[in-house]
């Protein structure tokens, strides 16, 4: 990862909180910044190994008209197919884990092509949210540990834990469970919250 040029990034936008949605989108979801994206999106998920990503129309569509439509901060693309959601969510909601499902959920359904042809081939989907809330009021029936700023679900087997194909994988980042000073970053991913973070 190349943190300085993704540092550079974020101070340039030094009037604007980067944890505001709109300088979120402007940072990670233009063509401008899409290094900055693929960075990001390379250091959380070392096995997609990101080349270039396209980004998408953030607005998923209902099913029918009178169907609830959903927008989502920033969907893009990679040259491999997989799908990326990346969401920064500033104020606490009630179910925001089954609305990340929802959106995943939504977002697949839209992906299938038309015919009788296909064979349920999915491309593999991943949602990463930065939350600036508590990790803990996430889903209070949790045990988190404390100290504890990334939780990363996934559909496995129980006895062995292989990944289910096509599954959804998530990852929540907690800004506020974050509280590592720069003599303490040993992580790309901590790199990545100390400069959303502080910045």
């Amino acid at each position: 990862m190349n943190l300085e040029c993704s540092k550079e990034v974020l101070l340039k936008s030094r009037y604007a909180d980067p944890t505001v949605d709109f300088a979120f989108k402007r940072i990670f979801g233009t063509e401008k910044y899409k290094q900055a994206t693929i960075n990001l999106l390379n250091c959380l998920l070392p096995e997609c190994n990101i080349a270039n990503v396209s980004f998408l129309n953030s607005e998923l569509l209902g099913d029918t008209g009178d169907s609830r439509k959903s927008y989502i901060d920033i969907l893009c693309e990679d040259t491999a197919g997989n799908l990326f959601i990346i969401e920064m969510q500033n104020a606490r909601q009630e179910h925001f884990l089954e609305r990340s499902i929802f959106y995943a959920s939504k977002l697949i359904s839209m992906t299938p092509p038309q015919g009788r042809d296909w064979d349920y081939s999915l491309p593999p989907t991943y949602v990463v949210a930065f939350l600036n809330f508590d990790l803990k009021e996430l889903h209070p029936k949790q045990d988190i540990a404390s100290g504890q700023y990334i939780l990363h679900y996934t559909t496995t087997k129980t006895d062995d834990g292989q990944k289910l194909p096509g599954s959804t994988e998530y990852i929540f980042l907690g800004l506020k469970d974050f509280n590592k000073s720069v003599e303490e970053l040993r992580s790309y991913p901590e790199k990545w919250l100390f400069l959303l973070r502080d910045v």
